[in-house]
C-alpha cells in the first residue's frame, strides 16, 4: 500500500519596521505550536538586525518579493493608515503554488496552542469580525457611482455588512490561490476603494460573499481581544484560544484599559505575559 504524502502547507507572516516588536513576539510564540508549518516571512524594510533575527529562526524562511506599496498607497487605507495591509494580498498569487493550504496571520498575534486541524480545512477560512461597524462608509449610500456598481456586481449592501471577516487569519486552500481570484481582489480593491471602511478587510468580506464563502465563528483561531466582553463572542472561551489577535487594543498603547473592563483581564494578562515581552511585571 503507497503511503499517502503529508500535505504541504505553510504560514504567512508580513510586516515591516513600525511592526517588528509585534511580529517579534508572534514569532517567539510559535515555541508553543513546535512543529508548526514552515514560516514565510515578508519582512518590508533593509533593517540587517531584523533581517539576522528572522534568519536565525529555526522553520522560518525570510522571502523576499517587491510589494506593490506604491500602488496600495493610493487605495483606502481606513483606520489603520498603511498601504502594508494590502500586503496579504499575495497569499492569493502564485508565489506559494508549491503548498497546499496557506495560513496568513497578522504579526500583532500570538500563538497560544498547536492548530494542526486548521490545516485540513479544504474551504478558505476567516472568522466574522464582530465589530458591529459598516462595510461600506455611510457616504457611499448617497452616492450613485457606488449604487450603480453594487447593482451591477449583485452586492446586497445590509447582507454583506453582517458578514463582515476580520482580516488577521485567513487559511486559503490551493483551490482558491488562482490567477483569477488574485485579478478579482485586486479589481475589487480598485472599484470599491473610494467606498469602503475598513480596507483589505472589507474587500476581501466582497471576494467571500461574491464566491459564496461561508464565515465562521470559530474565534479559537483568531481570538481578538477588542471583541472579549462583546455579547455573541462567548460561544470560545479566552482558555481555549489558540491564536491571540491584538485587535484595536494593542500592548503599550491602550491594553491597559481593555484589562480594566475586561472581566478575563487576569487570564488575559496572563497569556500575554507568559507569550511576550510587551507585558513586564
Amino acid at each position: 500500500m503507497c503511503k499517502i504524502e503529508e500535505r504541504k502547507n505553510c504560514i504567512v507572516i508580513i510586516f515591516d519596521d513600525e511592526y517588528f516588536d509585534f511580529a517579534k513576539n508572534c514569532l517567539a510564540s510559535f515555541s508553543n505550536y513546535p512543529d508548526h508549518p514552515v514560516i514565510n516571512v515578508f519582512y518590508h524594510g533593509e533593517n540587517r538586525d531584523i533581517m539576522r533575527f528572522i534568519d536565525d529562526l529555526n522553520r522560518v524562511e525570510r522571502v523576499t518579493i517587491e510589494l506593490d506599496i506604491p500602488k496600495y498607497a493610493n487605495l483606502n487605507l481606513g483606520h489603520i493608515g498603511s498601504p502594508m495591509i494590502y500586503g496579504r494580498y499575495i497569499i492569493w498569487s502564485s508565489i506559494f503554488d508549491s503548498y497546499d493550504n496557506v495560513l496568513y496571520m497578522d504579526c500583532d498575534s500570538l500563538v497560544l496552542k498547536p492548530f494542526p486541524e486548521l490545516f485540513k480545512k479544504e474551504d478558505f477560512f476567516a472568522v466574522y469580525d464582530n465589530a458591529r461597524k459598516p462595510l461600506f462608509n455611510e457616504s457611499a449610500y448617497q452616492n450613485d457611482e457606488f449604487l450603480s456598481k453594487t447593482f451591477e456586481d449583485n452586492i446586497p449592501h445590509d447582507l454583506v455588512n453582517n458578514l463582515m471577516i476580520n482580516s488577521g487569519v485567513l487559511l486559503i486552500p490551493r483551490k482558491y490561490r488562482t490567477e483569477l481570484n488574485f485579478s478579482l481582489i485586486n479589481w475589487l480593491s480598485d472599484r470599491y476603494s473610494p467606498f469602503i471602511e475598513h480596507s483589505d478587510q472589507s474587500i476581501i468580506t466582497i471576494w467571500c460573499y461574491l464566491k459564496n464563502i461561508r464565515i465562521s465563528c470559530d474565534y479559537q483561531y483568531n481570538y481578538m481581544v477588542d471583541r472579549i466582553n462583546r455579547s455573541g463572542f462567548g460561544n470560545v472561551k479566552l482558555e481555549d484560544a489558540k491564536i491571540l489577535h491584538f485587535s484595536y487594543w494593542k500592548p503599550k498603547k491602550n491594553l491597559e484599559e481593555l484589562f480594566r473592563k475586561s472581566s478575563s483581564f487576569m487570564l488575559l494578562k496572563d497569556l500575554i505575559r507568559n507569550n511576550s515581552d510587551f507585558l513586564k511585571y
